[in-house]
């Protein structure tokens, strides 16, 4: 059974305040950028969210290099722990992201999952239902 989520690239992300019903069962630790973090705290402090007991902010630029040293010391074990790297690759040059995964794979605990979106060589070139470079480019336009 996982323990532990790590979101990388957390963002605005909800699932803890979604899920409360794994407080007590579930540890979740949201890593991003320190700016994005402190934007994203700020908003639950103005809006009175109560920051579950389950929940660790781990401040980190993927573009610097990814520290298992930062999530140690915000508590994390090590074992079995599931990861989400979702929505984070498109802002990262190929080099930082190969780091970020080269450095994740070798401190991943055994029996752990990672789950992870990446642009693929047809990116710009097909356009399908979702139109996903046109409306990622929106969101990015949309967000500054």
């Amino acid at each position: 059974m996982v323990t532990q989520y790590v979101i990388l690239g957390a963002g605005l992300d909800t699932f803890c305040f979604r899920h409360p019903e794994l407080e007590s069962i579930l540890d979740i630790y949201e890593i991003d950028y320190p700016a994005t973090q402190d934007f994203k705290k700020n908003r639950l402090e103005e809006t009175n969210f109560r920051i579950p007991s389950n929940l660790h902010f781990v401040p980190m630029d993927f573009t610097k290099k990814y520290s298992t040293q930062k999530l140690i010391d915000q508590g994390i074990e090590n074992k079995k722990t599931f990861f989400s790297l979702l929505g984070v690759s498109f802002y990262l040059k190929k080099e930082e992201l190969a780091n970020l995964i080269n450095e994740l794979f070798t401190t991943v605990p055994s029996g752990s999952s990672i789950v992870f979106d990446y642009a693929d060589e047809k990116l710009f070139e097909e356009r399908g239902i979702s139109n996903r470079v046109e409306n990622m480019l929106k969101m990015v336009a949309a967000g500054g």
